[in-house]
Order: C-alpha cells, then structure tokens, then sequence
C-alpha cells in the first residue's frame, strides 16, 4: 500500500513517515480527513448511486403499477426513466460525471413537473406526490453537482 502511495522510497522512522515523493502520504498521515478535502480525487465515487438509486425506484414502481392496475404508461415510463437513470449512473461511474449529472437532473426536473402535475390534478400523495418529492431531492442534488463540476472546471 505505501508503494502506491510514494513515487520515491518510503521509510517508517521514529519521526513519522520519510517520503523522497511523499507530500500527499504526509498531508493523508498529518490528516486523515485530507482525502475529502480534494474535490477531484474523492468527491465522485459515491456520486452515482443517485442515479442508479432513482433508476431501481421507478424500473419497480413502473412494474408495480403494471402489477396492481395493468397499467402500460405506468410500466413504459417506469422502465424508459430508469434505463435512463441508469444510463447516467453509467456515465457517472465511467468518467464522464458532468455528462451524467447533466442527464440525471435534466430527467429529474421533467420527472418532478409531469408527477407534480399529475398530482396536483388527482390530489393522490401515492405514488406521484412521492415520486414528486423524490424527483425534487434528486433535482436539487444533481443541479448542485453540476454546479461544482462546473466551478471546478471540471470537463469530459
């Protein structure tokens, strides 16, 4: 593990770690919490699980819908919003974050305006006002980590 950390030797001495290369095995040693203050290193490894979380909701809610009332829209758009989350978390996952993020809160904010609607029209909290909720949360996430990638200057 040391050797991947060290371009150089490293030694253990009674003063701590020696490092020729050594800076960021020091600052991680002097720091432990170091690894969440580089944006870049850390920040996007757990970043897809929205994406992928949000893309399990509706692929089962849209067979559930199925399911209960032999609903096709509910299964079609279910199926179709989450192989697109999917999709994102894909990207997300393989390197290409800003495009992901971009994908999964453009999905977001047209998921939140049609269940919105829907359930402003028939006044039913289940499942549109939640899936609605849900939509908003994954909106507000997605937005902020475009926002940051973006502030960062981070590009595909």
């Amino acid at each position: 593990p040391l050797g991947n950390l060290c371009s150089g030797e490293c030694t253990i001495g009674s003063s701590g770690i020696n490092a020729e290369y050594g800076e960021q095995l020091q600052l991680q040693l002097d720091n432990p919490f170091a690894s969440f203050i580089q944006p870049h290193k850390t920040s996007h490894k757990m970043s897809h699980h929205a994406s992928y979380s949000m893309a399990a909701l509706l692929a089962a809610g849209g067979v559930m819908g199925y399911a209960k009332a032999r609903s096709r829209p509910s299964l079609i758009a279910g199926l179709a919003f989450g192989a697109l989350y999917a999709f994102s978390g894909y990207l997300i996952d393989t390197g290409y974050h800003l495009t992901g993020h971009e994908l999964a809160g453009g999905l977001s904010v047209v998921l939140a305006g049609v269940m919105g609607l829907r359930a402003y029209r028939t006044g039913k909290l289940m499942p549109a006002g939640a899936i609605t909720v849900v939509a908003l949360a994954s909106t507000v996430y997605q937005i902020n980590k475009v926002n940051y990638l973006i502030k960062e200057g981070y590009k595909n």
